[in-house]
């Protein structure tokens, strides 16, 4: 038999709202701290630019990019853009122009009409264009200011960017100069229907137009540091950061309160016959195969090798008799627990955004069918291993809630192995998402794995997790 160990300890009722309570608090906190540091967006508060001049030009030539070609009409103004200190910042091209991508991968080209641009750059740049370009001093009227001020308002979609779960989280960078632009599609940037493109360009590039997904690739020829990543992450983006993945765990605590008081939360090893270690460190080079081969397309082969992977890890459980029960492969309490982890799912992808939907995105451009076997699938494949046989073993050699911590950071190692060798991401990017976001991502799920019990309710939370973040825009 399966030894079932369970609390039965009264709770005071107003505990959970005292928690819940707390939540939100932290959450309007962060949300208030958030925006009044970045206009919304996480990060250091963005620079106070100021102008003294404008010039026209009658030759303007700004190629300070690898994968990007600008080129501007005659007669463009320019508005260069200095700081508190008076030092030179970059500056803003009121005109017509184009942009054109030249992506390392050649095959992908965008080619878009701009009505002006914001361009940090360093003042040697500056001094080149200005002795170049035949500059002629113009007036710096109040409608080139009122416009000058509509571009600097949208910098924080300009700046360096992470992914906090599943959405970008806004950055400053340290030396901006050369590597970012922000350019307006409209013909008139005040029209309040212009759209805004974002260049960034530094170990990836990433190429977007507002409301659009973005275009990434990998620029080889960069690499960054783990010193400068660390540098960038000043005591505000660690403070909201933490905030928001806390906020997170308590809120996972909070809405699986019930499934603690009138249920087991955790199946003890008498009566199982569990693999060796070195079975269980099989299962897992075959998940890294199968999560790196779906970067190839070679679809055939990974319908064998998901076929093979979920054989391997179910075996030793499913020839038993309460296998099935010890893995959460049951459906007691599915239809109590579903409705928890569906708003669970919302709230945390909300807590991630910091931000209000605007509308919906349907990305099924591979059709129904891939994303139905994408992310159930995928889904119920994280959950197997990592809750059902990483999590319930490691809890078993220790106890619950160590085993719990010790799954969630072997899964971030996992995930910064793999993103390393499928070159996902920035360094920036990379560091946090890995050691930061996924640990406690996977904190999130195996506490609600702890509580439910239930691997296809926890399923049905990750896919949700997965899912979300291309469908609700933001």
């Amino acid at each position: 038999m399966i030894q079932l160990i369970s609390h039965n300890t009264r709770k005071n009722p107003l505990f959970p709202f005292v928690i819940t309570a707390i939540v939100l608090i932290i959450i309007a906190g962060l949300i208030t701290f958030s925006i009044y540091t970045a206009k919304g967006n996480l990060g250091d508060p963005l620079p106070v630019l100021t102008t003294k001049k404008a010039y026209t030009f009658s030759q303007l030539e700004t190629t300070l990019f690898d994968h990007l070609e600008l080129s501007w009409e005659d007669s463009s103004t320019v508005v260069p853009l200095y700081n508190q200190e008076e030092m030179f910042r970059g500056i803003i091209i009121i005109g017509k122009g184009e942009s054109n991508l030249l992506a390392p991968d050649e095959n992908t080209e965008q080619n878009i009409s701009l009505s002006g641009a914001y361009i940090p750059m360093s003042q040697r740049a500056w001094e080149y264009i200005f002795s170049v370009g035949n500059p002629r001093e113009t007036e710096l009227s109040p409608s080139l200011e009122k416009t000058v001020q509509q571009y600097q308002a949208q910098q924080s979609f300009l700046y360096l960017s992470i992914d906090l779960f599943g959405y970008e989280r806004i950055f400053t960078d340290e030396d901006p100069a050369g590597h970012y632009m922000l350019a307006s599609t409209s013909p008139d940037p005040l029209d309040g229907e212009s759209r805004w493109l974002r260049y960034r360009e530094t170990d990836t590039v990433e190429y977007q137009i507002e409301g659009d997904q973005p275009i990434v690739f990998y620029d080889g020829g960069h690499s960054g540091t783990e010193a400068a990543v660390l540098h960038t992450l000043s005591l505000s983006n660690i403070t909201v950061i933490s905030g928001l993945l806390m906020s997170a765990i308590a809120l996972t605590y909070v809405l699986t309160l019930h499934f603690t008081r009138s249920r087991p939360i955790f199946y003890g090893n008498r009566s199982i016959r569990h693999p060796h270690p070195l079975y269980l460190f099989l299962i897992l080079i075959v998940y890294l195969v199968f999560d790196l081969i779906q970067t190839i397309d070679l679809l055939t082969y990974l319908y064998f090798i998901t076929a093979g992977l979920l054989f391997v890890a179910l075996y030793p459980y499913l020839t038993q008799e309460d296998g099935r029960r010890y893995l959460g492969m049951s459906f007691e309490h599915l239809f109590s627990s579903l409705p928890v982890g569906i708003v669970l799912a919302f709230v945390v992808t909300w807590i991630g955004s910091l931000q209000v939907p605007s509308g919906l995105n349907w990305p099924f451009d591979q059709g129904w069918l891939s994303w139905i076997w994408v992310f159930p699938l995928f889904a119920f494949l994280h959950e197997l291993y990592w809750r059902g046989i990483i999590q319930n073993t490691l809890s078993r050699w220790t106890n619950g809630m160590l085993g719990l911590v010790l799954t969630s950071l072997l899964y971030g190692g996992y995930t910064y192995f793999q993103s390393v060798l499928l070159h996902k991401g920035s360094d920036n990017g990379l560091l946090v998402q890995s050691l930061i976001v996924a640990p406690v991502y996977a904190l999130i799920l195996g506490l609600f794995y702890r509580k439910t019990h239930n691997l296809w309710t926890t399923s049905v939370v990750h896919m949700l997790l997965g899912l979300f973040p291309y469908i609700v825009l933001y």
